[in-house]
């Protein structure tokens, strides 16, 4: 099992050399509750024994079929806002629409936001897409599903106004549904 929170660790270790490099602390770049989700994965790590009180939704890994959430595995993709999450039904690129993604304008508060994770690899997504989120004042990052995770944790740690939709970024052939 590879966990997503293995790329924020090196981003939390690029953060204090930079940091280091700077003069500054870490609690001058990050807002507290980034900072404590940093210090959570630290401790995951067994670098710090320090405590988190973020107890907001965490992409937290993902398999051959699966993407973990909150502790619970998920055998679909799933939109995560900052406190909550569901299901969401798209399981290939070519099966996002604008329908698919008419949850994310309706959120409140506002979504600044929407990393869209497309599997395993980058991909580009229809025009239509970032057109429909545009009009509605949402901003769209478009990257592979494991980054869109990580991404999404962390800025949503901070505090920031982020959703995260994210197709499976390894599809397990046995759970396949065929299309009809």
């Amino acid at each position: 099992q590879r966990r997503v929170m293995g790329s924020q660790f090196i981003l939390s270790v690029m953060l204090r050399v930079l940091c280091s490099v700077r003069g500054n602390s870490m609690s001058a770049l990050l807002s507290g509750r980034a900072a404590n989700l940093l210090s959570h994965q630290r401790r995951h790590y067994q670098v710090s024994g320090e405590d988190t009180s973020y107890k907001g939704t965490i992409v937290e890994g993902y398999g051959p079929g699966y993407l973990e959430v909150n502790g619970v595995r998920n055998y679909s993709g799933v939109v995560t806002f900052a406190n909550t999450y569901v299901l969401w039904k798209p399981r290939t690129i070519e099966e996002i629409t604008t329908e698919s993604l008419a949850l994310i304008p309706l959120y409140n508060p506002p979504i600044e936001i929407l990393f869209l994770g497309v599997g395993k690899k980058n991909q580009l997504v229809p025009r239509e897409i970032h057109q429909y989120l545009l009009q509605r004042g949402i901003g769209l990052e478009v990257m592979d599903t494991v980054n869109a995770g990580a991404t999404f944790n962390l800025l949503s740690a901070e505090g920031r106004l982020v959703a995260a939709a994210l197709l499976l970024p390894e599809p397990n052939e046995e759970t396949e549904v065929a299309p009809s």
